[in-house]
């Protein structure tokens, strides 16, 4: 990735931004998994 490993500011953001987009992909696996159960 763009600027990896360059500062602890820049990974904590990375970091940040990849939590959420991991909480938004759990949201969605759930939501068809559940769909698909039903």
């Amino acid at each position: 990735p763009v600027g990896h490993g360059k500062t602890l500011r820049s990974d904590g953001i990375n970091l940040a931004y990849w939590c959420k987009y991991r909480d938004v992909m759990v949201v969605i696996y759930w939501s068809i998994t559940i769909d698909m159960g039903n």
